[in-house]
């Protein structure tokens, strides 16, 4: 886990330099071909996502999110849920993600969910195919 957050850590730490020399002009300017995330988004619009380059249905984003232990009561996980939201709101947050090429986007603890699942299926399929076992 230290090892993911280190290098997450390090990935968002290089983003301001890659996108402003993505902006520069030749022949420091880097060459984007296809991103990750889908056509459109705020962090690079110039650029073809991967289900444009011949692989609909493909859209991987990078995200973060925070859980609490399913026996948590409602009321607690609401709370969590608006004071989280309100930080995300503020103004400083929001410039310090965006220099960083990320926001922050907010939800329901059921949209949150859903999210999850949704991932679990995406990468459950991908482990299979791919034969990962656990060791």
């Amino acid at each position: 886990m230290i090892k993911t957050l280190l290098w997450l850590a390090t990935l968002f730490s290089l983003l301001p330099a890659l996108q402003a020399q993505a902006q520069s002009a030749w022949p420091g300017k880097v060459v984007r071909i296809i991103v990750p995330f889908a056509a459109g988004s705020f962090t690079d619009v110039a650029a073809r996502s991967i289900g444009e380059a011949g692989f609909p249905g493909y859209n991987m984003s990078y995200w973060w999110g925070i859980a609490a232990p399913a026996a948590t009561p409602p009321q607690v996980v609401s709370r969590l849920n608006q004071e989280v939201a309100r930080a995300a709101d503020k103004p400083k947050l929001k410039d310090s993600f965006l220099k960083r090429g990320a926001r922050a986007v907010t939800g329901s603890s059921g949209e949150f969910s859903r999210r999850v699942n949704e991932e679990i299926k995406v990468w459950k399929d991908v482990i299979a195919r791919a034969g990962v076992k656990l060791q």
